[in-house]
Protein backbone atom coordinates (compact mmCIF):
# COMPACT_ATOMS: atom_id res chain seq x y z
CA UNK A 1 0.00 0.00 0.00
CA UNK A 2 0.79 3.20 0.17
CA UNK A 3 2.66 3.48 3.79
CA UNK A 4 5.25 0.89 2.07
CA UNK A 5 5.84 2.88 -0.87
CA UNK A 6 6.70 5.89 1.50
CA UNK A 7 8.84 3.51 3.71
CA UNK A 8 10.89 2.56 0.82
CA UNK A 9 11.31 6.08 -0.93
CA UNK A 10 12.26 7.32 2.79
CA UNK A 11 14.83 4.56 2.42
CA UNK A 12 16.30 5.42 -0.21
CA UNK A 13 16.53 8.85 0.44
CA UNK A 14 18.45 7.74 3.27
CA UNK A 15 20.92 5.18 1.65
CA UNK A 16 21.49 7.56 -1.31
CA UNK A 17 22.47 10.70 1.40
CA UNK A 18 24.68 7.98 2.86
CA UNK A 19 26.16 6.32 -0.14
CA UNK A 20 24.95 3.11 1.37
CA UNK A 21 25.11 0.25 -1.26
CA UNK A 22 22.18 -1.45 0.72
CA UNK A 23 18.99 -2.78 -0.88
CA UNK A 24 15.85 -0.93 0.90
CA UNK A 25 15.02 -4.90 2.25
CA UNK A 26 18.83 -4.87 3.70
CA UNK A 27 18.41 -1.51 5.31
CA UNK A 28 15.04 -2.43 6.94
CA UNK A 29 16.74 -5.55 8.09
CA UNK A 30 19.75 -3.95 9.71
CA UNK A 31 17.48 -0.90 10.83
CA UNK A 32 16.38 -0.64 14.62
CA UNK A 33 12.66 -1.28 14.89
CA UNK A 34 11.82 2.13 16.77
CA UNK A 35 14.87 4.40 17.21
CA UNK A 36 12.85 7.21 18.04
CA UNK A 37 14.21 9.35 14.92
CA UNK A 38 11.79 10.99 12.45
CA UNK A 39 11.65 9.72 8.71
CA UNK A 40 14.23 11.77 6.82
CA UNK A 41 12.34 14.43 4.09
CA UNK A 42 11.71 13.59 1.22
CA UNK A 43 14.29 15.18 -1.45
CA UNK A 44 13.73 18.54 -2.77
CA UNK A 45 12.21 19.61 -6.15
CA UNK A 46 14.92 20.47 -8.68
CA UNK A 47 13.06 23.55 -9.58
CA UNK A 48 13.86 25.13 -5.56
CA UNK A 49 17.34 24.20 -5.77
CA UNK A 50 18.57 26.07 -9.18
CA UNK A 51 16.50 28.68 -7.14
CA UNK A 52 18.36 28.51 -4.23
CA UNK A 53 21.53 28.10 -6.04
CA UNK A 54 21.19 31.16 -7.81
CA UNK A 55 20.22 33.14 -4.49
CA UNK A 56 23.26 32.13 -3.23
CA UNK A 57 24.96 33.39 -5.97
CA UNK A 58 23.56 36.94 -5.39
CA UNK A 59 25.54 37.46 -2.13
CA UNK A 60 28.40 39.32 -1.83
CA UNK A 61 31.64 37.31 -0.73
CA UNK A 62 32.88 37.41 3.10
CA UNK A 63 35.20 39.92 3.90
CA UNK A 64 38.78 39.14 3.46
CA UNK A 65 40.83 38.34 6.08
CA UNK A 66 42.88 41.53 8.22
CA UNK A 67 45.34 39.69 9.89
CA UNK A 68 46.73 42.03 12.75
CA UNK A 69 50.18 44.03 12.05
CA UNK A 70 52.69 45.49 14.44
CA UNK A 71 52.96 48.88 12.77
CA UNK A 72 51.27 52.12 14.18
CA UNK A 73 49.27 52.66 11.04
CA UNK A 74 47.49 49.61 10.51
CA UNK A 75 46.48 49.97 14.06
CA UNK A 76 42.97 50.52 13.36
CA UNK A 77 42.48 47.47 11.10
CA UNK A 78 44.52 45.48 14.51
CA UNK A 79 42.14 46.58 16.35
CA UNK A 80 38.63 45.95 14.11
CA UNK A 81 39.98 42.39 13.51
CA UNK A 82 40.33 42.39 17.44
CA UNK A 83 36.86 43.37 18.13
CA UNK A 84 34.96 41.22 15.80
CA UNK A 85 32.70 38.75 17.96
CA UNK A 86 34.42 35.82 18.54
CA UNK A 87 32.77 32.68 16.33
CA UNK A 88 33.23 30.42 19.95
CA UNK A 89 31.87 31.30 23.37
CA UNK A 90 34.50 32.74 25.42
CA UNK A 91 34.24 34.36 28.96
CA UNK A 92 34.75 37.77 27.44
CA UNK A 93 31.66 39.61 26.59
CA UNK A 94 31.05 43.16 25.15
CA UNK A 95 27.38 44.79 26.10
CA UNK A 96 27.24 47.13 23.40
CA UNK A 97 24.68 50.55 23.55
CA UNK A 98 23.65 50.09 27.28
CA UNK A 99 24.05 53.65 27.30
CA UNK A 100 25.17 56.58 24.80
CA UNK A 101 28.69 57.72 24.91
CA UNK A 102 27.69 61.14 26.36
CA UNK A 103 26.35 58.97 29.27
CA UNK A 104 29.48 57.27 29.72
CA UNK A 105 31.93 60.65 29.71
CA UNK A 106 30.39 61.28 32.94
CA UNK A 107 32.26 60.13 35.68
CA UNK A 108 29.26 59.66 37.72
CA UNK A 109 27.38 57.89 34.81
CA UNK A 110 29.76 55.50 34.37
CA UNK A 111 30.53 54.20 38.04
CA UNK A 112 27.02 53.76 38.51
CA UNK A 113 26.67 51.92 35.26
CA UNK A 114 29.18 49.62 35.79
CA UNK A 115 27.59 48.55 39.56
CA UNK A 116 24.65 47.99 37.81
CA UNK A 117 26.05 45.79 34.96
CA UNK A 118 28.03 44.38 37.97
CA UNK A 119 24.99 43.83 39.85
CA UNK A 120 23.13 42.56 37.08
CA UNK A 121 25.48 39.56 35.36
CA UNK A 122 26.61 38.21 38.88
CA UNK A 123 23.31 36.53 39.08
CA UNK A 124 24.75 34.67 36.14
CA UNK A 125 28.02 33.49 37.95
CA UNK A 126 31.49 34.98 39.08
CA UNK A 127 32.29 38.10 37.84
CA UNK A 128 35.94 38.67 37.75
CA UNK A 129 35.67 42.47 36.29
CA UNK A 130 33.57 44.93 34.16
CA UNK A 131 35.18 47.64 32.49
CA UNK A 132 33.67 50.24 30.71
CA UNK A 133 36.48 52.25 28.63
CA UNK A 134 36.09 55.92 28.31
CA UNK A 135 35.37 57.18 24.55
CA UNK A 136 37.75 59.32 22.43
CA UNK A 137 36.84 62.55 21.91
CA UNK A 138 36.28 61.58 18.14
CA UNK A 139 33.59 59.47 19.04
CA UNK A 140 29.95 61.07 18.91
CA UNK A 141 27.65 61.35 22.22
CA UNK A 142 24.92 59.55 20.17
CA UNK A 143 27.44 56.58 19.49
CA UNK A 144 26.81 53.52 21.33
CA UNK A 145 28.94 52.82 24.59
CA UNK A 146 30.60 50.09 25.39
CA UNK A 147 30.78 47.91 28.56
CA UNK A 148 33.12 44.80 28.60
CA UNK A 149 32.44 42.03 31.26
CA UNK A 150 34.65 39.00 32.29
CA UNK A 151 33.62 35.92 33.67
CA UNK A 152 34.97 32.83 35.70
CA UNK A 153 33.58 30.48 33.39
CA UNK A 154 32.74 30.34 29.77
CA UNK A 155 29.29 28.75 30.90
CA UNK A 156 28.19 31.79 33.04
CA UNK A 157 29.43 34.04 30.07
CA UNK A 158 27.11 32.00 27.44
CA UNK A 159 24.23 32.49 29.90
CA UNK A 160 24.80 36.51 30.17
CA UNK A 161 25.15 36.48 26.52
CA UNK A 162 21.44 34.82 26.16
CA UNK A 163 20.23 37.01 28.73
CA UNK A 164 21.86 40.53 27.87
CA UNK A 165 21.56 40.26 23.95
CA UNK A 166 18.51 42.51 23.06
CA UNK A 167 17.69 43.77 25.95
CA UNK A 168 16.56 46.68 26.70
CA UNK A 169 17.78 49.02 29.02
CA UNK A 170 16.55 52.90 29.27
CA UNK A 171 15.21 52.64 26.07
CA UNK A 172 18.89 51.45 24.84
CA UNK A 173 19.09 47.43 22.77
CA UNK A 174 21.65 45.95 24.52
CA UNK A 175 23.76 43.93 21.94
CA UNK A 176 25.72 41.24 23.58
CA UNK A 177 28.97 39.76 21.83
CA UNK A 178 31.58 37.29 22.68
CA UNK A 179 34.75 39.24 21.73
CA UNK A 180 38.55 37.49 22.29
CA UNK A 181 41.11 37.94 25.60
CA UNK A 182 43.12 40.29 23.30
CA UNK A 183 40.20 43.16 23.13
CA UNK A 184 39.24 42.62 26.68
CA UNK A 185 42.55 43.65 27.71
CA UNK A 186 42.67 46.50 25.09
CA UNK A 187 39.99 47.72 26.11
CA UNK A 188 41.23 47.32 30.41
CA UNK A 189 44.40 49.38 29.02
CA UNK A 190 41.73 51.87 28.08
CA UNK A 191 41.62 51.18 24.07
CA UNK A 192 38.39 51.83 22.28
CA UNK A 193 37.85 48.87 20.75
Amino acid sequence: GTSTSTSTSSTNYVMNALGMNLTPAQHLAKAPTDNGLLPPPPPLPAALLAKAAMAAESYPPPPPFLPASSSSSSSTAAAAAAVVDSQDPTQFLVLENVLDCAAIRDERQRVELQQEVLGEVSSMGIVIEVIIPLPPPHVPDSAPSRVYVRMQEVKAAVECQRIMNNRTFDEFCICAKFVSEDAFFRARAGEWV
